[in-house]
């Protein structure tokens, strides 16, 4: 028998939480609640967690303070992706870091509470994602070099966004 692991193992188990909650809360028909019967089963509230918990943020933001270098932020891209208006020009501390394949991956961290801009960069396409303080992506561009780039729709940006923030959780657990 194979062991399934990692997340798989987590998506089956919240699916099958989630059948066996649906099988044990609805009644098979129609009933009259009796005195001391509870009516219906509430499931406990849960806040979604983060991609990027405090821990792991904090040391991603001392990696910046320590090995970081000014950014400046191309205003065409920043401008497309509504982070600035016009030609206001963004300046941002970040950090970069190549891995195994060769591909680079940016953080920045952006001022006044915007956010942050995280970016995947490669011979064959530069993809840019633009996530808010609780990293819900809100905007994304991709560019294959020496073409203009292009919208992301928010819907197929989400699994590359979501593995560029695993990738950085990952880094911070390093």
């Amino acid at each position: 028998m194979t062991l399934i692991r990692g997340r798989t193992q987590i998506i089956l188990f919240c699916v099958s939480a989630a059948l066996a909650f649906h099988v044990l809360a609805v009644p098979l028909g129609p009933r009259e609640a009796t005195a001391g019967e509870p009516t219906a089963l509430v499931p406990p509230t849960q806040e979604p967690s983060r991609p990027l918990s405090d821990g792991e943020l904090e040391k991603i933001n001392k990696t910046i303070a320590d090995k970081g270098r000014e950014i400046r932020l191309n205003r065409e891209i920043t401008t497309l992706l509504g982070v600035t208006k016009g030609d206001e020009l963004l300046l941002s501390r970040g950090v970069a870091v190549k891995d195994e394949a060769g591909d680079v991956h940016e953080f920045e961290p952006l001022s006044d509470d915007k956010g942050y801009l995280i970016l995947k960069l490669s011979p064959q396409l530069n993809t840019i994602y633009w996530v808010n303080k609780e990293f819900v992506l809100t905007a994304a561009r991709s560019r294959v070099p020496g073409q203009p780039s292009e919208e992301i729709p928010i819907a197929e940006a989400q699994s590359g966004a979501a593995k560029e923030l695993a990738y950085w959780a990952a880094f911070a657990r390093e």
